[in-house]
């Protein structure tokens, strides 16, 4: 998975800038007062981030081979990086919307949002991370896990707060 999860680094960092762009032209539109603009910029930048999502797909082949041969790996390794990879390649279009409203979002100094976002999915994320773990896929199993980690506030304060604090920190101004 860490091989598959560097390769997916390279790739979406490479359109770091439709964040970054995005922010920037909101924010000059917001500032002369614009919103059309800035609804308008949101939209071309979505459709562009889109397109090329789109394109990450259609090429997801020769990005797959090209990225594994840079980065070598074990052949056990590989086998199970390429299965992650054949898993993740699917979200490359949400990822790049994803990079999009985050921009838009902090060009318009709605940073809360884009927080309250990174939190949401920080949770999810946690929570689909433990149900293997906890044995939860039993109806029974789940319902009695979540009461159980209410109970000890550290710990679900923790769970709450901490993937969305990480994850908030990817999101602000680099």
């Amino acid at each position: 998975m860490a091989i598959a999860t560097i390769l997916f680094n390279y790739i979406y960092w490479t359109f770091g800038f439709l964040r970054m762009g995005t922010t920037g032209m909101v924010a000059q539109a917001i500032g002369r007062k614009d919103n059309q603009s800035a609804i308008l910029i949101g939209l071309q930048h979505g459709i562009l981030a889109l397109i090329l999502g789109l394109a990450i797909l259609i090429f997801q082949q020769p990005l797959q081979i090209l990225g594994f041969a840079i980065l070598s790996a074990t052949p056990e390794v590989k086998t199970s990086g390429v299965d992650f990879y054949n898993a993740l390649i699917w979200g490359a279009p949400a990822t790049l919307i994803n990079f999009v409203l985050i921009g838009w979002f902090l060009g318009q100094t709605q940073s809360s949002k884009v927080q309250n976002k990174s939190i949401f999915r920080g949770n999810v994320y946690f929570q689909l991370s433990i149900l293997p773990l906890s044995d939860a896929y039993s109806s029974r199993r789940l319902r009695t896990f979540t009461p159980r980690l209410k109970k000890d506030r550290l710990s679900f304060k923790c769970c709450q707060t901490l993937p969305g604090a990480l994850l908030s920190l990817s999101v602000g101004e680099n």
